[in-house]
């Protein structure tokens, strides 16, 4: 039989802290990270309702491009220039999502350095760092997912609607 060289997790050695579980050590903390949490929440929220605003426009340029083709006389002027607005929306899309990233990893560093000063423990920071970057992903998936079956697909910037047998 193997015998284990380290001890289970379950058992109590009477040397661990007794805030490594604890999310707020008080009331200031609490408070100032709670606020830094909404925050995250907020601008999460509000950049992807204008990158859900930049997809649908891209979706909707991809309908006109597939309405105008194949280019014929009076219809490629539209084609080309929904295909140009449409492929600005899309990289808009990808610029916020980027920018909505960036935007919650500061806010989550603030969190951190804030929690940890308030709170005088680096448990305390790391817990609020971690909530604020996890409440403003559920935010982004909750966004994102609605998205996840639609033609064009939100996650390729090139898109190429033919088959091989169209190509041949």
């Amino acid at each position: 039989t193997v015998t284990p060289s380290a001890p289970d997790a379950e058992e109590d050695d009477g040397n661990k802290d007794e805030t490594k579980t604890a999310t707020f050590s008080g009331c200031l903390d609490l408070v100032v990270g709670s606020t830094l949490v909404l925050t995250g929440i907020l601008s999460s929220f509000t950049i992807e309702i204008c990158a859900a605003y930049a997809y649908l426009s891209y979706w909707l340029c991809c309908k006109i491009v597939d309405m105008c083709s194949p280019p014929g006389l009076f219809s490629w002027l539209p084609l080309f220039l929904a295909w140009i607005i449409g492929k600005s929306f899309l990289l808009i899309d990808v610029v916020l999502l980027f920018f909505s990233i960036v935007v919650v990893e500061c806010i989550a560093a603030a969190n951190y350095l804030v929690c940890t000063i308030l709170g005088c423990s680096h448990q305390v920071g790391k817990n609020a760092h971690q909530m604020t970057r996890k409440m403003s992903h559920l935010v982004r998936w909750a966004f994102r997912r609605h998205f996840e079956d639609w033609e064009p697909s939100r996650t390729h910037f090139e898109r190429s609607t033919r088959t091989n047998d169209e190509l041949t």
